[in-house]
């Protein structure tokens, strides 16, 4: 929300009172709260008629800070906060003649002892950011409205990440941005998954504990400042009411900063193995039925592709009735037996959902008598036809209404479907026009009774946990799956989440991947894209081409509007290709899956922005068209129908996995590639382990593997672990090349193993195994666990 027009003058309506000094200092066990008067205490008399803002700061765990605003603390209203992990950090105090020093761990937070008002924050002694004069402010409106209000400082260059999956470039800089979810297309400026969470390129992020509507303005004109020499940018981020608090974390690196923000918020849980295969969706908005869904699988044996799961539109019930969670008997006679079959073929069942109940739907009156829906201020039952007739919305902040609604997902669950498709959770209502007269009269109340700006946001994560914890307690752990299309901090635990609906265009490809990408380092590690949009004027070129780069986003999803997303509609061509990448993946699932461990337990994500592996590389902080898979791979889709891509490729020598060309960076590249191949470069030093498998995502990572090193660094040794599908196993490989030999060891892997040396042509001796060459380097297949084999 900007305060101001243009540099100098507060917007007409608005005043601003920030503080200019400290009056006092309170001091706690869990912290300090600093008394900050509006003007200038000159004289003793100056308190009288002078507000001021209290800012409690306080540790809440290693490098991690506090700050909570307030004016006035007497609102009774209920409101929401985040569920965070605290703890509890008695800070290192210190102070100088110039200012007070309050330390967690390597975070240092520095108040300004005497002039001009001012908190900087510091890691290892490396400066941050800081709020100045006239960034923290206490603002009313014309109608009597309060806003809080905070500005950090930005250094030059300095990068703002973050946000959630709102549409643009991965540099929020220059933008306004509201973290409000909306049901939007992608490129409408709204989104149904936003976080008030933000990344700097400095080491450092800043999260807004609130549910509610938070407004940031990064480096744009509503955040110069002009107080001090010159003019400078500041992120700015406000909210409605009197009191807010942000957390302000620091680190060593951006990927410590991601670690210690996943930790507060908690650590996604792992999705199971089979998710990473092909999902293929019945049409989203036509009718289908049983026949269609059997043609669809003999379809696709027909041409071998594998998938793993098959996604039931909306239309698997009644048409007008959604959402009843009951079968269509009239379409699909037979559900159960439906189901059995498909998972005979090795298919898994997904079948979507909402939490609107229809007015014609069998649930209706049920849920009615009981209360279970959100109901306006006047005690009638909220209702809309936006996606149903006179549809209710459960609520799922009444217990009883969420036992009612798991019941028929139980019911589901019990007739063998293994996944649900979440939609529409990203519009709950609230006292506004947008949603009817009545909800602009009487606003609208929920079961716990916090204000429904506060829940909006929180909605989705309510629907989804009301879904996902029946199917985590009834599948066990990491063998639950959801795919939502909405999302908040919580989601980011329940896997995994759909971007939203994308142009079926090039820039539309363009614009999923960075919002993918934004969303990755929002919190959320596994997403998926509706490949080649979500609509029917998809070219096969354009097929081909989003399909080619889904295969190494973490999910993959085929799902169009009034078809099926198939590539049999698209020629020979696209069959090829989906057959060959789809394969690629699947063979790869030893070293994806692996790399989902690591983000489920560091919080890190999947798909990496350039940045975070090449922090120190300034070609890699605007990035947001290529990114890393993982730490060993880099992908550059290629978005353009000449089938030109541009990439950048940082220091070291590089190795494309499709066609072996070793390429030395750093250095931008320009090449035009076919349908078979594409820009996937392993990063030097790596090992990589492929699996026996191109046939499904579920085998056995442990049996028969390829292992393949590239570009060994001289005396540094680098290793890579394994994990089993059921996690119940591991296995581990170190390489270590020296004055002339490469020492390779494995632990956890049986069978035989190929050994593969990444452009590596002279072979003097090995200590097992028969040296093969081929046009990529040396081959050896052993068994055991170590060979050592002199290079020349």
């Amino acid at each position: 929300m900007k305060f101001t027009d243009g540099l100098w003058v507060v917007k007409e309506g608005y005043q601003l009172e920030y503080p200019k000094e400290i009056s006092d200092i309170s001091y706690s066990e869990s912290g300090i709260t600093l008394f900050a008067p509006y003007s200038e205490q000159a004289n003793s008399s100056d308190c009288i008629g002078c507000g001021l803002l209290a800012v409690s700061i306080s540790a809440i765990g290693a490098n991690v800070f506090s700050v909570k605003i307030t004016n006035h603390r007497g609102s009774r209203a209920q409101k929401s906060v985040l569920e965070l992990n605290r703890a509890i950090v008695k800070p290192v105090s210190s102070e100088t003649e110039e200012y007070y020093s309050y330390t967690s761990s390597l975070l240092e937070l520095r108040i300004s002892k005497h002039g001009t008002w001012g908190i900087s924050f510091y890691y290892s002694g490396r400066f941050l950011t800081s709020t100045e004069l006239g960034g923290m402010a206490h603002i009313t409106d014309s109608e009597g409205n309060s806003y809080i209000r905070e500005q950090l400082t930005l250094s030059e260059g300095e990068c703002i990440y973050g946000l959630g999956e709102l549409p643009g470039p991965i540099v929020r800089n220059g933008g306004s941005y509201d973290i409000w979810n909306e049901d939007a297309g992608m490129r409408m400026g709204r989104s149904a998954k936003t976080t008030p969470f933000f990344l700097s390129s400095r080491g450092y992020g800043v999260l807004v504990n609130s549910p509610e509507c938070v407004s940031f303005e990064i480096a744009n004109d509503a955040t110069l400042d002009t107080t001090a020499e010159g003019v400078t940018a500041r992120t700015q981020f406000s909210i409605a009411g009197e009191t807010m608090e942000y957390i302000l974390m620091g680190g060593a690196s951006m990927k410590h900063v991601l670690d210690i923000y996943s930790e507060m918020i908690g650590r996604p849980d792992l999705p199971p193995a089979w998710s990473f295969g092909s999902w293929l969706s019945s049409p989203l908005l036509e009718e289908y039925d049983e026949d269609a869904i059997y043609d669809l699988v003999e379809q696709a044996k027909g041409i071998n592709m594998p998938f793993s799961v098959i996604s039931f539109g909306p239309f698997w019930m009644k048409g007008f009735e959604w959402t009843s969670l009951l079968w269509d008997e009239t379409r699909f006679p037979d559900p159960q037996q439906m189901i059995k079959t498909l998972h005979e073929n090795g298919i898994r069942v997904c079948v979507w959902v909402s939490p609107y109940i229809s007015q014609k739907s069998p649930l209706f009156q049920e849920g009615f008598d009981g209360n279970y829906y959100l109901n306006y201020g006047n005690g009638d039952v909220f209702q809309s036809d936006t996606y149903a007739p006179g549809a209710g919305l459960v609520d799922f902040t009444n217990l009883v209404a969420r036992a009612w609604y798991q019941k028929f997902i139980s019911d589901l669950i019990e007739m063998g479907v293994d996944a649900f498709r979440l939609d529409y959770g990203a519009d709950a209502p609230v006292k506004s026009p947008g949603f009817g007269p009545k909800a602009e009269k009487y606003g609208i109340t929920y079961k716990n009774e916090l204000t429904a700006e506060s829940q909006h946001n929180q909605y989705s994560v309510l629907f989804a946990d009301a879904v996902y914890d029946l199917l985590w307690r009834r599948s066990g752990k990491n063998n639950a799956c959801i795919l939502a299309h909405s999302g908040f901090i919580g989601s980011h635990k329940m896997p995994f989440l759909a971007l939203d609906n994308e142009d079926p265009s090039y820039e539309g490809m363009r614009a999923a991947l960075q919002s993918g990408l934004s969303l990755s380092i929002s919190g959320f590690p596994y997403w998926s894209e509706n490949i080649a949009g979500i609509t029917d004027e998809c070219t096969p070129d354009l097929y081909m081409r989003w399909h080619q780069a889904a295969m190494f986003l973490p999910h993959s999803m085929l799902s169009g509007a009034r078809s099926f997303r198939v590539p049999w509609q698209y020629g020979t061509e696209a069959m090829n290709e989906t057959l060959l990448f789809s394969k690629f993946k699947l063979g790869l699932m030893p070293y994806i899956y692996s790399c989902a461990v690591e983000s489920s337990s560091l919080g890190l994500p999947l798909t990496r922005p350039m940045f975070l592996d090449f922090p120190d590389d300034p070609n890699t902080l605007t990035l947001d068209q290529q990114y890393m898979l993982g730490p060993s791979l880099l992908i550059a889709p290629i978005t353009s129908a000449d089938g030109i891509v541009r990439y950048y490729v940082p220091s070291g020598t590089w190795t494309n996995l499709l066609t072996r060309e070793r390429i030395e960076g750093p250095i931008w590249k320009n090449e035009q590639h076919g349908y078979d191949t594409m820009p996937i470069l392993v990063r030097p030093g790596s090992i990589l382990v492929a699996g026996s498998s191109d046939e499904k995502p579920v085998y056995n990572y442990m049996e028969n593997v390829t292992i393949t090193l590239f570009e060994l660094p001289e005396g540094k040794e680098v290793s890579a672990d394994i994990y089993s599908a059921d996690l119940k196993n591991a296995g581990m490989v170190k390489a270590l090349k020296q004055d002339g030999k490469i020492y390779v060891h494995t632990h956890g892997f049986y069978g035989q193993t190929r050994l593969v040396l990444s452009s590596v042509f002279r072979i003097a001796s090995t200590s097992a195994g028969i040296p093969e060459l081929n046009e990529w380097g040396t081959m050896i297949i052993f068994d055991g666990t170590d060979i050592e084999i002199g290079i020349l």
